[in-house]
This record gives structure tokens, C-alpha cells and sequence, in this order.
């Protein structure tokens, strides 16, 4: 628990309105971006749907270079098969659709959400799933939200943060005051943002670049604007939800001198190209893994450890455990790049 922090169930009550759909999913206006950022402008994946959202340091602009366009392709009619084949038949048909490598990902897991991705739709059976993506050009993101839906709220997994507030965002800033952090299949922003006001704790935000990404552009609308349901603050510590948060139509959203510090791009980490390796402080790619094969998993770790600077940390998953040479655990879910590691 965080010095200070209130004991789980004591969370102060936020005050809430009835939530207003329309103002609560409305764009927040972008006249807060600072020209600190504008050197980022034009860097944008083709697939995202938001304008000069995903905006690069130039110090960071050879360290990820843009994914090869993701061709979407028609979609098949099922084939008669035995029963679980056309679950994981249509999770492979939404993938390839979508531009996805299916082989990437184990298919059991992502199967379970069919249900919930059925319901997303409104439709009742596979059938007719597959007869809305051919009349509505949304469903098919639909579709993807809900197989991919990440669970996002603030200083999730408290004995982390906690770990992240007093170990490690102290040590990278005691060697460098420009950290570059980079939160991978980041979902709805909650776990970057959480991560900004940490270090907005020990100095002002002007220097640190901060980076999120992930497949679902409709997570990354949502990062962008930075507005959410007082549900996702429930894990705040004491005091942030006063000093990171103003409240509109019932929910909160993350005050501007934090959102501006922050880029976000659609991006499947999958096929996108690292470039200049050692250029990342701190990576975040949790509960990602779990969702891979195996092979996929053993290269992803393998090119995250090449990412990071020598002595730079990754966060994963409570279930996760990279096997990439060079990374050293250091604490639950924290691991550290071996070159001049010092154990916490």
C-alpha cells in the first residue's frame, strides 16, 4: 500500500452524475497540445482514426518505424466441421479480416469471448456475425474490441505501482531526467497515465516522453481523450484524484498537463518493426503474452530486451514470465535489462 494511502474499501466517494453517453464519449478538445509536441505531428498509422494523436520525440523516431499496412481481407463463409472448429474458424476469419496473423495467437482463449463478442454485436449466432461485417464496415472493430478487450483502470495490481512508485521511476531518474517509456497493447491509456503522474510526483512532465499503443483504435480514442467512469479511479492514491483529474457529465478526465505529455498510435506490436534497439527506460506490455503462442511469446521477449537501455526495466503480466536472455527479475511482474543491474 502506498505511505499514506487509504485501506482498500475506504476509497473517498466520488461524486457522480447520470452520465450523459453523448458528452461522455465526445472528443475533448486538442487545443491543449503543447508545441513541445509538435516535432511528433505527421507520424500517424494509417489505421488510426485519430489525427496527429500519436506524435514522436525525435530522439524516438528511429526507434519504432511504421508496421507494414494491414490489408484487410474478405471474409469466408464457414465450413461444416465438428463442434469448437467453427469457434476457432471465426476468430481466424476476424483475425485474417482484420489484418491479424491469427498463427500469432493462441485461439482457445480468445474462442471464450465469442459470447461477449456476439452480444457486442447484437447478433445471436456465427452466421450472422458474419453477415453484419459485409453490411456494416464498424463491426468488424466492434468485433475486434471485444475479442481483444483489455481490462484498463488506475494503478491496477497495487503491489506493482507500488513497486513502480518506490524503486523503480526513482532509479531512472536518477540517471537520466528525459525518461522514454512505452506502454505496449496500453488498451484504454489508464495504466500510461497512472504511470505519468508517478513521475509527475518527482518532476514536471516537460521532459519525459511517454509512448502508449495498441491494435484497437477504439482504445486508443479513448486514451486519447483521456475521459473516464469514476470505476476506473477506484485504486487511486490518496490525493491524485484531486491533482490529475477535473470531473465533467459524471466522469473524470486526466488534466491536460498530463494528457499532453503522452502520444498514442494504433499499432500491432506483432508486426511492427523495432528499429534503433536500447531506446526505452521503462516498457509496460502486460497480459499480452498470455494471449500468444509460443514461439511468438519466445520472440516478443527477445525483441522487448533488445528495446530497452541497458539497465532499463519491463512490466509484465502476473502470469507472464520472459525467457529472453539479458532480463533479470527484479520484483512480482518487474524485470531489468542485466547490464548493470542492481537488485531492488
Amino acid at each position: 500500500m502506498f505511505e499514506g494511502e487509504k485501506a482498500p474499501g475506504k476509497f473517498p466517494a466520488i461524486q457522480t452524475e447520470s452520465i450523459d453517453p453523448t458528452a461522455a464519449g465526445s472528443p475533448v478538445a486538442d487545443s491543449h497540445d503543447s508545441e513541445k509536441l509538435d516535432p511528433f505531428r505527421g507520424i500517424v498509422f494509417k489505421d488510426s482514426n485519430i489525427e496527429n494523436s500519436a506524435k514522436f520525440p525525435p530522439a524516438l523516431k528511429h526507434s519504432i518505424t511504421r508496421p507494414p499496412i494491414r490489408k484487410r481481407r474478405p471474409l469466408e463463409r464457414l465450413r461444416p466441421g465438428p463442434v469448437g472448429c467453427h469457434e476457432a474458424a471465426f476468430v481466424t476469419k476476424i483475425f485474417r479480416a482484420a489484418g491479424f496473423d491469427p498463427a500469432n495467437y493462441r485461439l482457445a482463449p480468445l474462442a471464450r469471448r465469442i459470447p461477449a463478442c456476439l452480444r457486442a454485436l447484437r447478433v445471436e449466432t456465427l452466421e450472422e456475425a458474419l453477415d453484419l461485417f459485409q453490411s456494416s464496415p464498424t463491426a468488424l472493430n466492434t468485433a475486434i474490441h471485444s475479442l481483444l478487450i483489455g481490462t484498463t483502470s488506475f494503478f491496477r495490481d497495487e503491489t506493482v505501482f507500488h513497486q513502480l512508485r518506490e524503486q523503480v521511476i526513482p532509479d531512472i531518474l536518477s540517471r537520466r531526467k528525459d525518461p522514454k517509456i512505452w506502454s505496449i497493447a496500453c488498451s484504454e491509456g489508464a495504466e500510461l497515465y497512472s504511470v505519468a503522474m508517478l513521475v509527475a510526483d518527482y518532476q514536471p512532465l516537460c521532459e519525459a516522453q511517454f509512448y502508449g499503443t495498441d491494435c484497437r483504435s477504439s482504445a486508443i480514442e479513448i486514451a486519447h481523450r483521456g475521459h473516464y467512469h469514476p470505476s476506473a479511479l477506484e485504486s487511486l492514491p490518496t490525493g491524485f484524484l484531486e491533482k490529475y483529474f477535473t470531473q465533467e457529465h459524471g466522469a473524470f478526465t486526466v488534466s491536460p498537463h498530463v494528457r499532453t505529455s503522452v502520444g498514442w498510435a494504433v499499432s500491432d506490436i506483432l508486426s511492427e518493426q523495432l528499429g534503433t534497439p536500447g531506446a526505452w527506460d521503462l516498457i509496460l506490455c502486460r497480459n499480452l503474452a498470455i494471449y500468444l503462442d509460443e514461439t511468438t511469446v519466445k520472440n516478443l521477449w527477445a525483441r522487448l530486451a533488445a528495446a530497452l537501455t541497458p539497465g532499463g526495466f519491463l512490466i509484465v503480466g502476473k502470469a507472464e514470465k520472459p525467457t529472453a536472455s539479458g532480463l533479470q527479475r527484479e520484483g512480482p511482474c518487474i524485470y531489468r535489462k542485466t547490464s548493470f543491474c542492481h537488485p531492488f
